[in-house]
Formats: C-alpha cells, structure tokens, sequence
C-alpha cells in the first residue's frame, strides 16, 4: 500500500471522502454499533443544523444502526453498496467541478484520461447510470488504466460495475499528473 499523491486542490475532496468513509466503516464494528444502540432513547439522536429556527434535521441513530447491522445479514449488502456508490458519486462530480474551475478541464480536454473523467462524473450526475447522449456524446476518447468508455455502456451502472469506489483516489491521482 502506498499514499495517493494528488494536486492540492485535491486536497480536501479526499480528505473529507477519506473521513466519510472512515466513519461509515466504523459504523460497520459490532463494538461501535453496539455502543450507539446502548445510548438512551431520549440522546440517541443525530441532530444536523438547519438555517431555520427549531427545524433541524434529526435523525435517530439506533434506526441507522439497526439498518445497518440488518444489511451486514444480507449478500450482497444493500444498503452498503448503495450508500458507498452514492458517496463515489457525490465526490466526483465534486473533483470535477474543482477540476473545471482551476482551468484544467479546459487545458486538458483532449486527454483520454479528462474525457473518462467527464464521462464517468456524466454517469454519476446521471443516477449512477453512464449517458452518452445530446451534449454527452462520446467524441474523443475516453480512456484510463485500460478501462474504455464505449457506447455499449450507455444505461450500464458507472460506480460498482464499472468504476470501484477505491478508484476515486487514483484517478485524482493521475489527473495530477498532467502537465
């Protein structure tokens, strides 16, 4: 194993991509699952901020747990594959828009590796799903590490089948790569 070496402005996607995982996976520990759901009912609660007055947004943490310990049941984990996929998605689209407002996106858009990027960030935004249509058309080519973006993927699924969510860091990686 060997550290991702990314462009600063990489920086705090992963790091926070990093973070989420983190806590996500520490909520798959039987001892940390079981410590949330020995928290009494009435502080078992997971309140996030909301900008108007007594509205925030609470969430009951003993529910989480137990859908999750519920899914870890399952083969495959449902909920898992599903939440982890949306995360990939979340923090691409987020990379690429970083990506595209440092100037990059237009420096390098006739690299394969900037049209896979497009074209995978295209899938996420388009519910996980690849698209290749109207202004998304597959022109150049859109390639990295040997994996091929065809149009035999159009309605394929982007995160899980085709791109893991590990390779998140790597693509970051060599996209900081190019002079």
């Amino acid at each position: 194993m060997r550290p991702v070496i990314i462009n600063k402005i990489f920086d705090e996607v992963l790091g926070v991509y990093t973070l989420i995982h983190l806590g996500f996976a520490g909520l798959h520990i039987p001892l940390v699952q079981d410590a949330l759901l020995s928290i009494p009912d009435d502080r078992a609660m997971l309140s996030i901020k909301s900008s108007f007055p007594k509205e925030d947004l609470n969430l009951p943490i003993k529910n989480i747990v137990n859908k999750i310990k519920f899914d870890q049941q399952q083969s495959p984990q449902p909920l898992t594959k599903v939440s982890f996929a949306t995360l990939a998605c979340i923090f691409i689209i987020y990379a690429y828009n970083i990506f595209e407002e440092n100037g990059l996106l237009k420096k390098f858009w006739n690299e394969p590796i900037v049209q896979f990027f497009c074209h995978i960030r295209n899938g996420c935004a388009h519910n996980n799903k690849f698209y290749l249509k109207g202004k998304n058309t597959l022109v150049l080519k859109a390639e990295w590490k040997g994996k091929i973006i065809n149009t035999s993927l159009v309605g394929k699924t982007v995160i899980n089948d085709f791109f893991k969510e590990g390779d998140f860091g790597h693509l970051l990686e060599d996209l900081s790569k190019l002079k």
